[in-house]
């Protein structure tokens, strides 16, 4: 899978990650009850790449990445982020239209 195409009933809003305050701890993939969490290393940045140039704060493969497609955005995953690394995104400000 080289590009992420979201279904028109995707959540309105979805998890983002802060690489730079994201410890590695693994607690919001332990939480997400989707497996919707990859862990840091299991994702290269062919996968993603033109998500992560538009975002604010762009990912880093030493950190986790989300498979959007998966999240049914329960929030289980904010809600173990003890670093508070994670926070809600709006679909269109995740995946701007061309």
């Amino acid at each position: 899978m080289t590009e992420t195409v979201l279904k028109n009933d995707a959540p309105a809003r979805l998890p983002t990650v802060d690489s730079s305050r994201c410890d590695g701890c693994n607690q919001c993939i332990k939480a997400c009850p989707r497996a919707a969490i990859y862990k840091p290393g299991e994702v290269t940045c062919s996968k993603c790449i033109k998500y992560c140039l538009s975002m604010e704060v762009p990912c880093s493969h030493a950190r986790i990445a989300f498979s959007y497609e998966a999240c049914d955005a329960c929030g289980r995953c904010l809600s173990a982020c003890v670093p508070r690394a994670l926070s809600w995104a709006s679909r269109e400000w995740l995946f701007p239209r061309s």
